[in-house]
């Protein structure tokens, strides 16, 4: 069957009831079928589409992307909120970093080091690694008492010059490893 001139789409069968498909999702299903594989955007058996592409650049289950696997460890997905709307999750359905409150240029890590593991180089380190979301004006590291737990024991606190690159921070540092702790 010919193609529809002004959408591309050909009869997906011909004899009982007529479904439309667009043309190259046809002939990516037809090569894909001869090839053995998958068509382009298909999920297959083993995970989804964004999981496939992470295993193609050496990404292995459990384990982050990056040379140090400090990256992320699921791969992202897609969930449908209305008919025609959807939004990004992180893997298995849990929603990405969550920003509670009114907006800010204050940006609160926590975890990123022990107790007692603070020294004259980390403040240097963290503004160095922090200032690639936008100008930091202060930071400022606070080690609490023995009675907190040891993943809030030491508290960092960022100062940047404008909310966008707080956002940046909270939305990038979430979760990501440092030193073999993952920040709050």
């Amino acid at each position: 069957a010919a193609p529809n001139v002004t959408t591309g789409e050909v009869p997906a069968s011909a004899g009982r009831g007529v479904t439309m498909e667009p043309a190259w999702k046809q002939a990516a299903a037809a090569i894909a079928a001869k090839l053995g594989t998958q068509p382009p955007g298909a999920p297959d058996a083993k995970g989804n589409v964004a999981e496939e592409m992470m295993k193609k650049m050496g990404w292995n289950k459990g384990g982050g992307l990056g040379a140090q696997g400090q990256g992320m460890t699921e791969a992202l997905d897609t969930r449908k909120t209305g008919k025609t709307t959807g939004k990004i999750v992180m893997g298995g359905g849990k929603s990405g970093t969550i920003i509670k409150g009114a907006p800010s240029r204050c940006v609160l890590l926590t975890n990123m080091v022990g107790p007692g593991e603070v020294d004259n180089m980390l403040e240097t380190e963290v503004k160095q690694e922090c200032s690639k979301y936008g100008h930091i004006v202060k930071c400022s590291i606070l080690e609490l008492p023995a009675p907190a737990p040891p993943d809030q024991a030491v508290r960092i606190f960022l100062m940047f010059d404008r909310q966008e690159g707080a956002m940046k921070a909270t939305i990038d540092l979430d979760g990501r490893f440092f030193g073999g702790r993952q920040i709050k």
